[in-house]
């Protein structure tokens, strides 16, 4: 699991539960903007993850992924006081680097101006409008790259990041 608290990292606390409601996996509250790494060791079985926040905004970006890179829960940190995933596994959890966007983030979404994208360096990225038409495209993104979305008008677009081995969609929201 990678959990990326945001400025108010004391309100964030998780929990991993098995099938009977017994907690076998916690964690929080945190200090402000950190990223934390947990790595799970499960048997094949049912679970759930629970992610809450006190103060009720949500938090920074999360994202849990098993063994084989199946990704069990994702958030950009748009999850209110707090959510839950039900998920089975027949093994590990953790933060394997299963391939080079795995921790990859974009935000705020919505935006008005600028998009933040995190953990892609060296990719590519791409920005399509509702009707697939190509509107923005730039390669080799540093670690923490700076998007200007001011000239966009509002409404709904798809951000595709293109990396060696993986290419992902983000769905943006452009509301000025």
């Amino acid at each position: 699991m990678t959990l990326n608290t945001d400025g108010w990292g004391e309100e964030c606390t998780w929990n991993v539960k098995d099938i009977d409601g017994n907690i076998l996996y916690s964690g929080g509250p945190y200090a402000d903007n950190i990223e934390i790494n947990e790595t799970f060791q499960l048997s094949a079985d049912c679970y759930t993850f629970n992610l809450m926040d006190s103060y009720g905004d949500g938090g920074g970006a999360v994202t849990l992924i098993d063994a084989e890179g199946t990704t069990v829960y994702s958030t950009n940190g748009n999850y209110g006081s707090g959510e839950s995933k039900n998920f089975s596994t027949n093994g590990v959890l953790g933060i394997e680097d299963l391939d080079s966007l795995y921790k990859f983030i974009v935000y705020p979404n919505p935006a008005q101006d600028q998009l933040f994208i995190v953990n892609a360096e060296n990719a590519t990225i791409e920005l399509y409008d509702m009707l697939g038409k190509l509107i923005l495209t730039q390669s080799n993104i540093t670690a923490s790259e700076t998007v200007s979305v001011s000239s966009l008008q509002n409404g709904t677009y798809f951000l595709k990041v293109t990396s060696e081995n993986a290419s992902k969609v983000e769905k943006i929201i452009i509301a000025k």
